[in-house]
């Protein structure tokens, strides 16, 4: 059993003594010097400074997962895994099963880009195993917290950690200010990198489960390859000209190139951009423009602005309505089937076709009508029976 000494009443006060609008981070964890010079040390003139609150991003994809420094745990019982978002929950649990117990950062209907550690979190990290994070930038104010936590011997591990530049997209953050695009559990093929990577390093955890980690991260990718293939299939019965999907920020990128729907978020790709008045002007004529008759909030997102973009397009004479509301940088509450990983691609499916005028009548693939843990046919009638009944 690997020994923590350390006084966690002290942990506590050291990590929620800072206000919750806290300090910007100014980088996640240091990325290797082959990765580009925008994390190294600089001479603070030239660190650009921040309103209170944000951060600055400069993600970066962590190199590939290197279990040569993880020790298999000789105590007995579960891996104490602490994830920071409900996607991730969900994989490692089906991954580890009863070898893993999950303990989650970041509530459902939650915003991670916004998320400060609450000394509960802290206490829950400093007794955990393996950290699980997505990396990218996404939890932009939980950086300093894992670097510290690393120092007290607890690894922290990027699902993201590997994945092919390639296959990643760039977004713009702010006016010419481009990003990698942290979203990335709407693309099933990246999730499942992603899966590989949690169950690597469990299995360096917890060699004896190895067999059992590698069988469930296969189906775990067979399902998600069907879940894509359900979804793409009901975009294709939505009428080609409504095919768009407008919400509150861009965080939909890696969902539309793979499931073949155009995507158009008012905000930026972090929900700590704001939108302007110009943006506003923008999307409206888009709408107008394009017929969009249905625009779409999130859970984890004030709906105020695209309200008022909808108020904007009706008094151009335009013709729109709120569609529902998505999960985007979060699932939906932890032990409820919108706040697994499919249940939340099912619920924005389902949502969006039914709004955009489009057809839900195909069965759902074998694999997750034969779920064990959720009925996801009751939650896709659920999802098209509110968006149906949504004011528009």
């Amino acid at each position: 059993m690997r020994s923590k000494p350390l006084l966690l009443t002290t942990l506590i006060a050291l990590f929620g003594a800072a206000p919750a609008a806290c300090a910007p981070t100014v980088t996640e964890l240091d990325p290797p010097a082959d990765q580009g010079a925008s994390n190294v040390e600089t001479d603070p003139a030239d660190v650009p400074a921040f309103p209170q609150g944000e951060v600055e991003h400069s993600a970066f994809v962590e190199p590939p997962v290197d279990v040569s420094n993880l020790r298999a745990i000789e105590r007995e019982g579960p891996i104490r895994v602490v994830a920071t978002i409900g996607q991730i929950t969900d994989i490692v649990e089906r991954i580890g099963g009863d070898r893993v117990s999950v303990a989650q950062i970041v509530p459902g209907n939650d915003d991670p880009h916004r998320y400060v550690p609450t000394p509960g979190d802290v206490a829950n990290l400093s007794e955990a195993d393996i950290i699980f994070y997505n990396g990218l930038f996404l939890e932009g104010q939980m950086g300093e917290t894992f670097e510290r936590m690393e120092g007290i011997g607890i690894p922290a591990v990027a699902v993201t950690a590997g994945f092919p530049q390639e296959q990643l997209l760039e977004r713009e953050y702010s006016p010419g200010n481009f990003v990698t695009d942290p979203h990335v559990w709407f693309d099933p093929d990246l999730w499942t990198l992603a899966a590989r990577n949690v169950a690597l390093t469990l299995a360096a955890l917890d060699p004896g489960g190895a067999e059992l980690f590698d069988t469930n991260v296969e189906a775990l990718a067979v399902m998600a390859g069907e879940l894509a293939e359900w979804g793409a299939g009901r975009f294709q019965t939505v009428p080609q000209g409504r095919r768009v999907l407008v919400t509150s920020h861009d965080a939909f990128g890696y969902f539309g190139r793979r499931l073949g729907i155009e995507v158009k978020g008012l905000q930026g790709l972090s929900t700590e951009a704001e939108a302007g008045t110009q943006d506003v002007q923008e999307l409206v004529d888009f709408i107008i423009a394009r017929g969009v008759p249905a625009v779409f909030v999130e859970a984890s997102v004030s709906p105020e602005a695209l309200q008022a973009v909808v108020e904007a397009v009706r008094a151009e004479g335009g013709d729109v309505g709120i569609g529902g509301e998505l999960f985007s940088d979060t699932p939906g509450r932890r032990g409820e089937s919108e706040g697994s990983y499919p249940g939340m691609v099912l619920w924005n499916v389902a949502t969006i076709v039914t709004a955009l005028g489009g057809d839900l009548a195909a069965p759902l693939p074998p694999t997750l009508a034969a779920d064990p843990y959720w009925d996801y046919a009751q939650l896709v009638e659920q999802a098209a029976a509110e968006a149906a009944g949504h004011e528009r």
